[in-house]
């Protein structure tokens, strides 16, 4: 897909919800990762099964196309493995399908999912801090 890097900081939200900084990176990363699922519209499912997370490197893998005979089969082959985490380093979250940057331009999955994110710890910060 296309390159879109965010930041975001987490300090205030770790503060407030009592998480340690790698629980924080967690739980954000896999948000992410489900919301952009979430996101992606569906045809034949491997859009939205391509997407990955991973930490320190980026994971370059694709779902292979599926046979016609099962366009829209979504069973375990139309999602990657999830793998672990620690919340030590960079977390990276790709979708490497070669038609995706031209989908994520009609539906803003990228934008769309990184504004949701944002938004709901915003939410979270201001009801921790509410009491």
């Amino acid at each position: 897909m296309i390159e879109k890097s965010f930041e975001l900081d987490l300090s205030k939200f770790v503060q407030q919800a009592g998480l340690n900084v790698e629980t924080a990176v967690r739980r954000v990363g896999f948000d992410v990762l489900n919301k952009a699922k979430a996101n992606t519209r569906v045809d034949t499912g491997r859009l939205r099964g391509s997407w990955n997370i991973t930490e320190e490197v980026v994971d370059q893998s694709v779902l292979k196309e599926a046979p016609d005979s099962q366009k829209n089969y979504y069973g375990p082959e139309t999602q990657n493995t999830i793998g672990y985490i620690s919340g030590k380093g960079e977390v990276y979250i790709t979708n490497n399908v070669e038609y995706g940057p031209h989908i994520d331009l009609k539906d803003n999955i990228v934008d769309l999912t990184v504004a949701q994110v944002e938004a709901e710890i915003n939410a979270t910060i201001r009801e921790l801090e509410k009491g």
